[in-house]
């Protein structure tokens, strides 16, 4: 089978890769030289610079079979938020009609968990109930479950826990850990019961091979551990995996409590994808746990060296004791 992705170059499309060793892999994206460098050496792969445009697509679509579709970022780094997404459902619609029009029939499109909501749906989620966005990110995400739906016959649609992978800064769990790896206490906004649904990455990788092996199947399906993981017990276990249970948990009761994410009814995948999840949080973290500190290690070294350039060329400007007057 003939694969077209596109938004190849971010991380779970190259975790994808991994899973998809029997098909001929098509990888669009709007960097030649970053597929190149991300791809280069993989000869079951075809790298293609697009521009998204209806002629480009077209041409690269064209062979395919199959498409898995993951939202590209925008070039414009004006735009805003509702700009953003804006753009992704336009870019959707582009990708679907051209699909469409070359006979695609079987596609793939990594939505989110985060369309539904616990002010009106029950616990766990359900595909067959109503969504109710109630973000800009989630609406993005039902605009474009609902363009795949209209143009193309076969279309699947997964709803995607919260993706455990080793670039996670900024969020509580790269928060955690990266507090772990420094032996700084590990804090918890509120009484941390609030709880979240995740899922590791190669379980996603898992579950899209398996909705693009299943062709005649459509609709949406629910990805995610069905575990719900409460922040306390998240903290805890980075504790044991990063800091070998030495860390210090504390709560800052001054916060708000971190967001929760209630956990999704995965059976619907299990019965017509085949697929379930294989992987603990702690089964996750751990295998990661290499990479991770090799990331921690790389970006210490990156900021030391910015310092000391910086101290070089403040010396050579002769500038010293006046930068910070």
């Amino acid at each position: 089978m003939k694969i077209a992705i596109t938004g190849a170059s971010g991380l779970l499309g190259r975790c994808l890769l991994d899973q998809m060793q029997n098909h001929e892999v098509l990888l669009m994206g709007r960097s030649l030289q970053k597929l190149q460098e991300i791809y280069n050496n993989r000869p079951d792969t075809r790298l293609y610079e697009t521009d998204y445009s209806q002629e480009s697509l077209s041409e690269i679509l064209a062979p395919a079979d199959a498409l898995i579709h993951f939202a590209a970022r925008p070039t414009s780094k004006l735009f805003t938020k509702y700009d953003e997404y804006y753009w992704k459902i336009q870019l959707a619609e582009k990708v679907f009609k051209v699909c469409e029009s070359v006979g695609i029939n079987n596609a793939v499109f990594a939505s989110s968990a985060m369309l539904y909501s616990p002010k009106v749906n029950t616990v766990p989620y359900v595909e067959s109930e109503p969504i109710y966005p109630e973000t800009l990110y989630a609406v993005c995400k039902m605009g474009i479950e609902n363009l795949g739906f209209l143009h193309i016959e076969n279309f699947k649609s997964l709803r995607i826990a919260l993706i455990t992978l080793s670039e996670r800064r900024g969020i509580m769990l790269g928060t955690f850990i990266q507090q772990a790896i420094r032996k700084q206490s590990i804090t918890i906004y509120g009484e941390g019961t609030g709880v979240r649904e995740m899922i590791y990455v190669k379980d996603v990788a898992a579950a899209i091979e398996a909705a693009i092996n299943a062709p005649e199947q459509k609709g949406v399906f629910n990805i995610g551990s069905g575990v719900a993981t409460s922040h306390n017990e998240l903290a805890e276990i980075v504790n044991e995996i990063f800091a070998w249970g030495s860390a210090e948990i504390v709560h800052d009761l001054s916060k708000n409590e971190a967001s929760t994410r209630y956990p999704m009814d995965h059976s619907k995948a299990g019965r017509l994808l085949g697929w379930n999840p294989e992987y603990t949080a702690e089964q996750a973290l751990t295998e990661l746990k290499p990479e991770i500190l090799a990331s921690v290690v790389s970006d210490e070294i990156s900021l030391e060296k910015k310092s000391t350039d910086f101290v070089d060329r403040s010396s050579r400007d002769d500038i010293s004791g006046k930068i910070f007057a």
